[in-house]
């Protein structure tokens, strides 16, 4: 009786950390607003775009972003807005295009409103971009 009890809170606790993601799905949670703040201000993430592209882009303390991908180099800003980050970037016509985030040790992954993935990449601190 002792390990059914063990097992079923082993099991109680794994499903009360995971909350939906995605239409219908379950997984990490997304990072709160100051998580995203503190994990990204000064990083870069390098890594890819939900078509497989190679992208890179720097977030510096001030809101600025810099970055490049297969189309070349853009600037750009960033901000927290919520439990979001929002970026605007007029050279691909983005504006205030808000996504969820989840980091996973040294990796983030970055969702739309619908729970899509839009890119993945690993954290590096400061601009290798």
């Amino acid at each position: 009786m002792r390990v059914t009890m063990i097992g079923l809170a082993v099991i109680a606790a794994g499903v009360a950390s995971c909350v939906p993601v995605g239409p219908g799905s379950f997984g990490p949670t997304y990072a709160t607003g100051q998580q995203i703040y503190n994990t990204v201000t000064n990083f870069s993430v390098n890594g890819a775009l939900n078509n497989g592209a190679a992208y890179c882009e720097y977030h510096g303390p001030t809101g600025q972003l810099m970055g490049r991908d297969g189309q070349g180099n853009y600037q750009g800003s960033w901000a927290v807005a919520g439990n979001q980050i929002c970026y605007t970037i007029p050279q691909r016509n983005a504006f205030n295009n808000c996504q969820n985030v989840i980091f996973q040790g040294q990796r983030a992954t970055f969702y739309d409103a619908g729970g899509g993935v839009v890119a993945s990449g690993n954290l590096l601190g400061g601009n290798i971009c």
